[in-house]
Formats: structure tokens, C-alpha cells, sequence
């Protein structure tokens, strides 16, 4: 019995080794006829391309070289297909790292080239790659539009190890947006796809994926069998980074399970390979487990740093700089494809002008010539009627004279009436002003008083029994104090706002405004705010519908009307903007409407009055300052326009504002 055990077992590790065996002897013969082929052409540099591919989960610095030396050469030769599939796996390489700015960079060098050559499966893979850029940056209506892209393009080209990398892709991405369902019908059409073309890498990252789905479901024995799969297949493959992927998954899968010990020793493996292998993403999954596991475990100091690895590698992979920089890329290079397209158009529109010219200069002399001939013949006939006008001309002068005087003597007495009345309802107005405004500051002092209270309250407890709280209530008593700071400097910063707005000293400056592009700069700023409640923002304007607005300050009307719907808003639910057409009209109704909690009928007409505390807290208790709503309608007012709301306790709001049309 025990003989038969040993021969399974030598077998067992025969196979594994012969399956690493004939990846690493295809790269070694690709590196041996990389090596006897000496003359520098574009053979040489297809062969640097495909060695720095088969390198690239197995060995990701060696392969980085091969693609820097394939890029080199194909610069060299200008040629085009060679340089593009360089760029792109140097992007990959940057990626790799976590350097996300810079992997952008090259995926849109490389993508500029595709699609110079027309090369519709380079198009596909430059598309997945930015796509998963954006996904790491959690932009994930990016990441999705940029996938569906990439799977457009390869099933155009029947691209199998694209479409299943992208199945996979669109899983993930709904995975991250906690569509379990969804994201595991993906994966599973990504894995059918791999199998027929028993693509390994794609094999073992689909099981890792439906491994995942299968441990947030708590379906633990479904999530062993897929992730033991998958780690079997990257052990004898030797992708190492896959392998990797699979320690960390099965790092979570008994964290789920509160096996603490298990969860260690799998997540220290994936830390440890990935801190070997320079992959700042799996570092940061890998530490995140641990520190987790050693806290179950009572091991609060290893636990401590491993959060703080987690945090370091997490702050510098989101940080505010990163994203702006990456979406300021993204904009650059729509931005010079549209300019060349507008160049060549110009350049069209060119020729075309100069014949009409040629044409319009002819008949402009022959139009010359006869309006030279006509002005003089009209001299002489005016020559004529002046001499007969300047007699009329002093006739009437002198009796419109007397007409004027009198009419002058009437509006000075109208005048004078109409002055006294507009004084008489200046003076009512200012009365019911100042009697307005004192309510106002009477209402923002509570409104100031309140949080102050709140922090002094809270300051003087954490100064008094500062040695006697642990660090995590400390920090909870600090996170109230800091919140109280953020609300109320939010409260100062829009009544400064309302203030400049009274004082007139805000410059209106009324400009063509593109009302999509400025509403989804918003939406996309107010993302990150509504998928933390799982909130869905829909902007539903036209792409042509142009405004004639000052744009600072539509853009905070409409940034007050989402932020106060998401507010407003329970989780899972809608929030719409969009826009009624008024043909033949000088206006455009803009709405903003949510599911939400509705606004009760009697304090509706009191929201936009500076003179009645309407502000209360937001479904998950956020805090407002109540002076949002104001800020609108005076903004609105300037326009001209009118600002209204339509809403049904329980069944949400519909806030709608007028604007002129251009």
C-alpha cells in the first residue's frame, strides 16, 4: 500500500513538472532564436515582443527589458506594429507596479499607433488595458465603458484570449459594484471561452474570480474547490503572479471563515512573493488580510503593521493627484484625436472657400462699378431735395421746439409722482428686508452655536479624561470634533458665498455653456458620494443643448441640487438629471429628481426663503448647512430664471430651474 502511495505521489510531481517544464523549455526556445538571429530587423523585434509576452507571469523585469529593446529597435526601423506592441507591454510592466500614471501613458501611445494601422486586435488589447487602470482607480463607469470597447473590437477580430479577458473584466468590475449575480454570469462565459482555447493564465483567473463570488456568498466548499484549482494550475504553469492571486484569495476565503491561522499562512505567502515580484496591488490585498487575521488572533502589534503597510501602498495608489492626472490623460488624448479630425476638415473647407472667392471677386468689381455709377447719380438728385429740406427743416425745428418744452414740463411732474412712490415701496421693502435678514442671523447663530457646543462639549471630555480612553475611542471622540469642524466650516464657507451674492461683488459673466459636459463633470465629482450609498446618478442631457449661463455658478446650482438628492436618497435607490425642451421658446426647464424621501408639502415653499431654517439631516444622518437651496435661487434669479420643487413624502423630490436657451 505504502509502495503504490509513493508511486502516486513521484507521478503526481512528474506531471506538474513537465507541465512548468514545456512552458519555461517555449520561452527558452524563443530566447534561443532571439539569440541566433543577430541581424537587427523587424523579425528581431517580433521576437523581442513575443518573449517579453511569455515572460510576463513568469518573470515581469526580464520581460520589461525585452520590451524596452524591442521598442528601441522597432523606433529605430519605424516600425509601427513593432513599436505599438512594445509600448503596450511596457505599460503593462508600469501596471504591474502599481505606476498607473505612467502605464496610462504608454497604453495611449500604443493605442494611437493602432489605430493609425487600423490593427483592430491591438485596438481591443489597449482598451482592456486602460480599462483595468481605471478600474484600479475604482472609476468603474470608466473601467466598463473602456471594457466593452475591448470585447467590441475582438469579437470583430475573433480574438478568443481577448474576449475571455474581457468577460473577465466586466465580472470584476461588477463584482467591485456588488452585482454578485451578474459578475459570476461573466466569469463563467469567460472561463467557456478560455477552456476551448485552454488558455491557462485566463483558466485559473476565472476560477479565482468565481472562488471569490462563491466566499462573499458563503458557499465555502464551492470556494475551495475553484480557488485549489486555480492554484494548481498557476503552480504548474509557473505563473507566478497567478499563484500569488490565489494564496491571497484563499487568504480571504478562511478570514471568512474565521480561521485565522489558515488566513495567515496563505496571505503571508502572496505578501511575501508579492513584495519579491514589486506588485504594489497584491502587497496591498495581501497586508489587509493579515492584518486582520493577527488581529483575530490576539496578535495586535503584527496586526498594527501590517495596517500601516495596507495604508501606505493603499493612500499612494488613490490619492486625489493620481486620479485627476490619469482622467487629465484620458481628456489630452481625445482631445488631440478630435483636433487632427477637425485639421483635415478645415483643410477641406479651405479648398472649397477659395474657389467661391475666385467666383464672389468677379461679381464683387462688376457690383462696384455699378454702385460707383448709382452713388453719383444719387448726389445730384440729393444735391436737389437738400436745398428744399433745410427751408422745411428750420419750419420744424422751431415748432418742435414748443412740442418739446411742454412734454419736458409734463415728465418732470410724472417724474416727481413716480419718484415719491418708488421711495414709499423701497422703504416698505428694506423694512420686511432687515426684518428678514435679522431672522436669518438669528438662525445661523444657532446654526454656528450648535456644533461649536458640540465640540466644546466633546474637546473638554477628551482634555479632562484624555489617559483614561483607549486609542479607538480617542479617535472616535476626534472624529466627532473633526466632523463638527468640517460642517461647520462648510456653514461659513456658503454663507461667505451668500454674502459676496448680497453684496453684488460675485461676477456674473454669462458665457454659451455646453449644459452635458458641465453636468457630467459633476456627476462624475459626485460619484465616489453616491456609490458609497450604492446610489445609480443618471444624466440624461442631450449631448447638443447649449445654455447661455455664467458656468461657476450653474455649476453649483446643479452640484447642490445632486449632493442634497444623494443626501436625501436611501441606499439603492436613483438619482436623474435631465432636461424638458421647450421648442420655439427662450427657456429650458433642467431637473434634478430622486426616489428619495420627498419633501413634506408644508415646509416646501420655505426651503429657498432666506428667512426659515429648513435644513435637516440626510438618510445616513449627513448634516447640511441650509443654505444650499438659498444659494440656488439666488444664483437662478440672476439668470432671470425661476427655481421650483415638486416632491411626495416617500415617493422623493423634482427640483426644476429655467435657464435661457442659446
Amino acid at each position: 500500500m505504502k509502495k503504490l502511495r509513493l508511486i502516486f505521489a513521484v507521478l503526481l510531481c512528474s506531471i506538474f513538472s513537465l507541465e512548468l517544464n514545456a512552458q519555461t523549455q517555449e520561452t527558452d526556445s524563443l530566447e534561443n532564436l532571439l539569440q541566433k538571429h543577430q541581424k537587427k530587423d523587424t523579425i528581431k523585434v517580433n521576437l523581442l515582443n513575443e518573449v517579453a509576452y511569455k515572460l510576463y507571469l513568469i518573470d515581469f523585469d526580464k520581460s520589461f527589458e525585452y520590451a524596452n529593446e524591442a521598442f528601441a529597435l522597432a523606433n529605430k526601423l519605424n516600425f509601427i506594429k513593432g513599436k505599438a506592441e512594445s509600448l503596450r507591454f511596457i505599460g503593462v510592466h508600469y501596471y504591474m507596479l502599481a505606476f498607473y500614471i505612467k502605464s496610462l501613458e504608454y497604453y495611449q501611445k500604443a493605442l494611437k499607433l493602432e489605430e493609425q494601422l487600423g490593427n483592430k486586435n491591438g485596438i481591443s488589447r489597449c482598451y482592456n488595458n486602460i480599462g483595468l487602470i481605471f478600474r484600479s482607480q475604482g472609476n468603474y463607469s470608466k473601467a466598463l465603458e473602456y471594457s466593452l470597447q475591448s470585447l467590441k473590437y475582438a469579437k470583430e477580430t475573433d480574438d478568443k484570449l481577448v474576449v475571455s479577458v474581457g468577460l473577465n473584466n466586466i465580472g470584476i468590475i461588477y463584482n467591485l459594484k456588488g452585482n454578485y449575480l451578474k459578475a459570476l454570469e461573466y466569469y463563467n462565459k469567460s472561463l467557456k471561452v478560455s477552456t476551448t482555447i485552454n488558455l491557462k493564465s485566463e483558466i485559473a483567473e476565472s476560477y479565482i474570480k468565481i472562488g471569490d463570488i462563491y466566499t462573499i456568498q458563503n458557499n465555502y466548499p464551492k470556494a475551495l474547490e475553484y480557488l485549489q484549482k486555480s492554484l494548481k494550475i498557476s503552480i504548474e504553469t509557473g505563473y507566478k503572479s497567478m499563484e500569488n492571486k490565489s494564496y491571497a484569495a484563499l487568504g480571504r476565503l478562511y478570514l471568512k471563515q474565521k480561521n485565522s491561522k489558515k488566513a495567515y499562512i496563505y496571505s503571508k505567502k502572496a505578501y511575501l512573493m508579492a513584495k519579491k515580484t514589486g506588485e504594489f496591488g497584491l502587497q496591498k490585498e495581501a497586508s489587509e488580510i493579515l492584518a486582520k487575521s493577527c488581529e483575530f488572533s490576539g496578535l495586535y502589534k503584527e496586526a498594527y503593521q501590517y495596517y500601516v503597510v495596507f495604508k501606505t501602498i493603499n493612500d499612494s495608489l488613490y490619492n486625489e493627484k493620481n486620479l485627476r492626472k490619469i482622467t487629465g490623460l484620458e481628456y489630452k488624448y481625445k482631445y488631440e484625436k478630435e483636433k487632427q479630425a477637425a485639421e483635415l476638415e478645415q483643410h477641406k473647407k479651405d479648398i472649397v472657400l477659395a474657389k467661391k472667392a475666385n467666383k464672389q471677386l468677379i461679381i464683387r468689381n462688376s457690383f462696384i462699378g455699378g454702385f460707383i455709377l448709382m452713388l453719383l447719380l444719387a448726389l445730384i438728385v440729393f444735391r436737389s431735395l437738400t436745398q428744399k429740406r433745410k427751408a422745411n427743416l428750420i419750419l420744424a425745428m422751431q415748432k418742435q421746439d414748443i412740442e418739446e418744452k411742454n412734454a419736458e414740463l409734463s415728465q418732470q411732474k410724472e417724474e416727481i409722482q413716480s419718484q415719491a412712490e418708488k421711495l414709499q415701496t423701497a422703504n416698505n421693502n428694506l423694512q420686511k428686508l432687515n426684518a428678514t435678514k435679522d431672522k436669518f442671523f438669528s438662525i445661523i447663530a444657532h446654526d454656528l452655536k450648535s456644533p461649536f457646543n458640540t465640540m466644546l462639549g466633546f474637546s473638554e471630555i477628551l482634555n479632562d479624561n484624555f489617559d483614561k480612553y483607549d486609542i479607538k475611542e480617542q479617535k472616535k471622540l476626534f472624529g466627532i470634533v473633526h466632523s463638527g469642524i468640517q460642517n461647520t466650516y462648510k456653514l461659513l464657507e456658503d454663507l461667505l458665498l451668500w454674502s459676496r451674492s448680497q453684496k453684488g461683488i460675485i461676477d456674473f459673466n454669462p458665457q454659451k455653456v455646453k449644459l452635458y459636459e458641465l453636468s457630467n463633470d459633476i456627476v462624475e465629482l459626485l460619484t465616489q458620494s453616491a456609490e458609497s450609498k450604492t446610489i445609480n446618478i443618471i444624466n440624461k442631457i442631450p449631448k447638443d443643448i447649449y445654455v447661455h449661463a455664467d458656468k461657476e455658478m450653474l455649476s453649483t446650482i446643479i452640484r447642490n441640487l445632486i449632493s442634497n438628492a444623494i443626501k436625501f436618497t436611501q441606499k439603492e435607490g436613483t438619482v436623474e438629471i435631465g432636461i424638458q425642451t421647450n421648442h420655439g421658446l427662450s427657456e429650458h426647464k433642467t431637473y434634478v429628481k430622486d426616489n428619495g424621501i420627498g419633501i413634506p408639502k408644508k415646509i416646501q415653499s420655505d426651503i429657498f426663503d432666506v428667512g426659515e431654517s429648513t435644513s435637516t439631516k440626510g438618510t445616513e444622518g449627513e448634516i447640511g448647512t441650509g443654505l444650499g437651496l438659498i444659494l440656488c435661487k439666488e444664483f437662478v434669479d440672476k439668470h432671470g430664471g425661476k427655481i421650483w420643487v415638486e416632491s411626495e413624502v416617500g415617493k422623493g423630490s423634482e427640483f426644476i430651474f429655467t435657464l435661457p436657451v442659446i
